[in-house]
């Protein structure tokens, strides 16, 4: 009896914290930053002296201090602006040709340990790629419901969305593409000419929504395209069974956008109080199978 009490009294104590540890960490742990793409890629060669650096992290975070150094170590001035998960860092004066410089930024490469940035080598010409991005091309958007999350340590209720993906040209020699919303400034930037964003339903339906996409190039600098799409949500009924309703706007050939970037994978901060519901129940019934137990450890 003593054998068998104190080994269900074990493994409860073991399954309870194991249990804890993993709401913990699931549910309000963020994701450290993490480099997800950069311009120039690791180790490049033949890059544009005139080129800027482009740095795609995965969590939606950027503007980190960074520096930039030749092969003799002399740092290079640079200087960063920001939107959403991309920072492009643009040096003062024209690189030096056939140069290996590194770039580093401690901030960017916290889940990678031992690494602090990547090196490229230059060639001995500049780029001048002509502004010839046409803009976007395609626009959808579905309805999602409101969802309430139920206990855990951070209930909340998310109201009803709609969900852009907006669409445009890829331009070959494109180094990142930025979403700009009407009214509202720029909102996005990715390596790919997709967005696909998330806002508030009461606060666009029945009003028209113009976007933007811009190409980036090489050297930093950015088309002068300036052609709108533009997209009127309606309101859509939802089927209880099924959270999304699909709806699709087409002006004529050109189309909507609206955005939150895609970068690959769609980032998870904050907390994912999803898991909640279902581990509170696991975790206080594996506390009852322990008191459970504990009288007959005792007696023995």
């Amino acid at each position: 009896m003593y054998s068998l009490s104190k080994y269900l009294v074990l493994t409860c104590l073991s399954l309870l914290v194991l249990t804890w540890t993993y709401r913990q960490a699931d549910a309000c742990t963020p994701l450290p930053p993490e480099v997800k793409w950069s311009y120039p890629a690791e180790d490049a060669t033949d890059i544009p002296t005139n080129a800027a650096i482009f740095i795609g992290m995965n969590n939606g975070s950027g503007g980190f201090n960074a520096t930039l150094k030749n092969d003799k170590g002399e740092e290079i001035k640079i200087t960063s602006e920001a939107v959403g998960s991309v920072t492009i860092y643009t040096p003062e004066s024209v690189l030096a040709a056939n140069t290996k410089y590194t770039f580093e930024c401690d901030s960017c490469y916290q889940n990678e340990q031992n690494k602090k940035g990547y090196s490229f080598t230059t060639g001995d010409k500049e780029d001048t790629t002509a502004d010839t991005y046409t803009g976007a091309t395609e626009v959808t958007y579905v309805t999602k419901a409101a969802v309430t999350t139920p206990a855990g340590p951070c209930d909340s209720v998310h109201p009803e969305l709609y969900i852009f993906t907006i669409k445009g040209d890829p331009q070959p020699n494109a180094t990142a593409y930025e979403l700009t919303l009407e009214g509202k400034g720029a909102q996005l930037r990715s390596n790919t000419s997709e967005f696909t964003v998330s806002v508030t339903a009461a606060d666009y339906v029945g009003k028209e929504t113009c976007f933007v996409i811009n190409a980036f190039y090489p050297n930093g600098k950015k088309d002068t395209n300036t052609k709108k799409v533009c997209v009127t949500p309606q309101k859509q009924v939802v089927d209880e069974k099924s959270t999304e309703e699909k709806g699709t706007t087409n002006d004529g050939g050109t189309t909507n956008d609206g955005g939150t970037t895609n970068d690959g994978d769609t980032p998870k901060t904050g907390c994912g109080c999803n898991q909640a519901p279902s581990e509170i129940p696991v975790f206080f019934g594996l506390m009852a199978l322990f008191f459970l137990a504990l009288p007959r450890l005792r007696k023995a």
